[in-house]
């Protein structure tokens, strides 16, 4: 089988770009800790919101919940740029990177590796437990059919509604998953139609590709090498997913 060819766009579908990266807790990661990695990144992300997540410690019975006890309080930072188009999540154990207004991995991974950097900063030699790069491409288009994608999406992806369903109107949601090992990571692969509407039917044209590459394999001198391997793969699947109209529509770049 054929590599196809990595291309350049002027415009994507990425609604999210995600990459989170987890490590065993560090218990004194507060106070003056997060002050000091405020201080290393206020430049860039001057907005700071403090969360509380409550969580609680279930004994089950026979499906049924016995007792339940509350665990102590964790708090999540969040430092958000201006413009609210990038956000790291901080807790006592891991770390988020997300763009809700992705341009390309250049750009991402710089962001990416000042939020390392600035970790690193304030806890020396971090167990890191899982590495994960994740992109969220939400294909919505104005005008068609919305069950229809033929020569925007691959045919294989769609045949299940096309053929066995025969683009049935009463359609809510039409959604499916692959899980592949390649051994030292995995990639979870969601695609179809999501259906922002659900439970209504389906109206709108729209279609996801959520490529979900990780591993548990983490040494902090191989972290941006690997993101960069987990972008170039989630390119090159991008690249056999679609077909010449959405190519058109996203714009494709001459170098």
């Amino acid at each position: 089988m054929s590599i196809p060819e990595k291309k350049k766009y002027r415009n994507n579908f990425v609604t999210n770009a995600i990459c989170r990266l987890d490590f065993r807790p560090v218990a004194e990661l507060n106070g003056e800790l997060i002050d000091k990695f405020r201080d290393t990144v206020k430049k860039e992300f001057p907005v700071v919101q403090e969360n509380i997540i409550k969580s609680y410690a279930a004994k089950f019975k026979q499906g049924e919940i016995l007792e339940q006890e509350p665990l102590p309080d964790q708090k999540i930072y969040n430092f958000i740029d201006v413009n609210s188009e990038n956000k790291i999540e901080l807790g006592n154990d891991h770390i988020v990177i997300e763009s809700f207004k992705y341009i390309n991995f250049r750009i991402f991974s710089k962001i990416i590796k000042k939020s390392f950097d600035s970790l690193l900063n304030i806890v020396k030699d971090p167990d890191y437990t899982r590495l994960g790069l994740r992109y969220i491409n939400q294909i919505v288009l104005s005008s068609g059919n919305p069950l229809i994608w033929t020569g925007y999406i691959d045919n294989s992806f769609t045949s299940v509604i096309d053929k066995f369903f025969e683009r049935s109107p009463n359609l809510s949601r039409a959604m499916s998953q692959v899980v592949l090992n390649y051994d030292d990571y995995k990639l979870n692969f969601n695609y179809g139609m999501h259906n922002s509407e659900f439970p209504s039917k389906i109206s709108r044209k729209e279609f996801i590709l959520d490529f979900d590459f990780y591993t548990e394999y983490v040494e902090n001198d191989a972290i941006m090498d690997l993101l960069s391997k987990f972008n170039k793969e989630t390119a090159i699947l991008f690249e056999k997913c679609i077909k010449e109209k959405l190519r058109n529509k996203m714009e494709v770049i001459d170098e």
